[in-house]
């Protein structure tokens, strides 16, 4: 699956979301294949949802863009896409942001349904936004015993970790057994050399779902059947004489994944990727995105590695000054 389909913005849309930006009183700006605009009721944008109901059709994937009450700069970005509509939408959507401005987008919400972009729905999201992270049993435990002795107190096992996307809104907190299994891996723990963690669509939280010791050929029997799920395995081999520990990810999203499942997990990919290597010491060589997940095997994985491969995260590099024209012999 790819996170970007390369479809550009056209000059006709860019101008009216330019224009949009300008006019106080355009609410929506409706992107399908032909871009359509809804102005302001002149109330809030909770006010106006209702507009989107007819404005959108119960099959027909869009994007909305949405301006804010706080800030007339200020956009929230609504991925629609209805269970069983193609995913393009749900893959152009980094490629649209950026070309509209990252910093305009305040907020994302995902949609499968016009429900989801109801007042109700919306007033739904805003309170999941402000919700504080989900705890498990044992850290809710811990947290009443600290709150009746009324000390502050602040545990690494209770700190979380964001996946931030696209708009720089849409978070996935780690569970403290996830953010720990990832660090253990970083650190080179023997005891075990697979991991594979799942985002809840309803809390958009990253949990642990194994941490096992196995062979690349096991590895398929570890990964959900019907939804997507991120894996890293620690391989070691060995190359040209020397011995090798590369880590790979794995995201696997099943053909009959949930379309909301599907678009979160792939666009969280990346930011998934940069915050191992900048919070627990891994470095990915390889990041490997399948569907079948039965085909992983040895023979495969080796194929996908190779001497010259070169870790998923650019490094940046200063400016290279260019060349001057050679000069010419006397």
């Amino acid at each position: 699956m790819s996170t970007s389909s390369g479809i550009a913005v056209s000059a006709d849309l860019a101008a009216a979301y330019a224009s949009a930006i300008n006019d106080s009183t355009v609410r929506f700006v409706i992107v399908e294949i032909q871009d359509d605009s809804i102005p302001s009721s002149g109330g809030t944008l909770v006010d106006d949802l209702p507009l989107l109901q007819s404005a959108l059709e119960d099959t027909v994937p869009a994007y909305v863009l949405a301006r804010l009450d706080s800030d007339d700069t200020a956009w929230l970005f609504i991925t629609y896409v209805p269970e069983g509509a193609t995913m393009l939408y749900a893959s152009t959507r980094g490629s649209l942001t950026k070309e509209f401005g990252d910093q305009r987008f305040r907020d994302s919400l995902f949609a499968t349904s016009k429900s989801d972009i109801t007042p109700e729905g919306y007033a739904a999201h805003l309170k999941h936004n402000a919700a504080p992270s989900p705890l498990s049993a044992r850290e809710a435990e811990i947290a009443a015993v600290r709150a009746a002795e009324g000390n502050e107190y602040v545990s690494s096992k209770t700190r979380t970790s964001h996946l931030h996307v696209a708009a720089n809104r849409v978070e996935t907190k780690w569970s403290a057994e996830a953010d720990e299994a990832f660090r253990d891996l970083g650190a080179g723990d023997p005891s075990f050399n697979l991991i594979v963690v799942e985002i809840d669509v309803l809390t958009e939280s990253l949990g642990l779902k194994e941490k096992v010791l196995t062979t690349i050929d096991e590895i398929k029997h570890f990964l959900p059947k019907l939804n997507p799920s991120y894996a890293l395995y620690a391989y070691d081999h060995e190359v040209e004489g020397s011995t090798m520990r590369d880590i790979i990810c794995i995201y696997a999203c099943p053909t009959s994944s949930p379309v909301k499942s599907r678009m979160l997990y792939s666009a969280s990919l990346l930011s998934f990727v940069q915050i191992l290597r900048d919070n627990c010491s891994i470095i990915v060589a390889k990041k490997v995105e399948t569907s079948e997940p039965d085909d992983l095997d040895l023979s495969w994985v080796k194929g996908e590695l190779s001497p010259s491969y070169a870790p998923v995260i650019e490094k940046k590099t200063g400016f290279a000054k260019p060349r001057g024209p050679a000069r010419r012999p006397r």
